[in-house]
C-alpha cells in the first residue's frame, strides 16, 4: 500500500493512505531513519520503500489548482 508520512509521534509514524486518506499509525521500527514528513512510501509485507516525491508534488499542485477554481 502507498502511504504518505505525516509525522513521527513517539514510537509511531503517523501515515495517510495515499488513495483513501485514512490515517494509520505504524511502529517506528519499520521505517528507515532517513524518512521525512511528506515522503511517499510503499509498504508491502513489512518492507518500506521510499518512492520518488514527484507524485506528491503533482498531487499537491492539483489540490491547490482545484482550490482556486
Amino acid at each position: 500500500m502507498k502511504l504518505i508520512i505525516d509525522r513521527a509521534e513517539g514510537e509511531y509514524v503517523v501515515c495517510e493512505q495515499y488513495n483513501s486518506n485514512e490515517i494509520i499509525n505504524l511502529d517506528r521500527t519499520l521505517f528507515p531513519p532517513e524518512i521525512h514528513s511528506g515522503d511517499l512510501i510503499e509498504f508491502v509485507d513489512g518492507i518500506v520503500t521510499i518512492l520518488p516525491n514527484d507524485e506528491i508534488k503533482e498531487r499537491i499542485e492539483k489540490k491547490m489548482n482545484d482550490l482556486w477554481k
